[in-house]
């Protein structure tokens, strides 16, 4: 995950939070939902159609 480091820096961080504090309680739960959607789609999914795509 050496692209997320270099992409994740402390700027972009700081960007994200002040972005982040910026929204409403509605966008941050829609967010936060979001989130959690797209993990839970990850740690099942990902794997499956990575998987799939190799296969082809």
């Amino acid at each position: 995950m050496v692209w997320t480091n270099s992409f994740w820096t402390p700027t972009r961080q700081m960007q994200a939070l002040e972005a982040y504090s910026a929204w409403s309680k509605e966008e941050r739960k829609r967010l936060s939902l979001t989130a959690v959607f797209l993990l839970h789609l990850s740690r099942r999914g990902i794997v499956r159609l990575a998987r799939n795509f190799w296969q082809l």
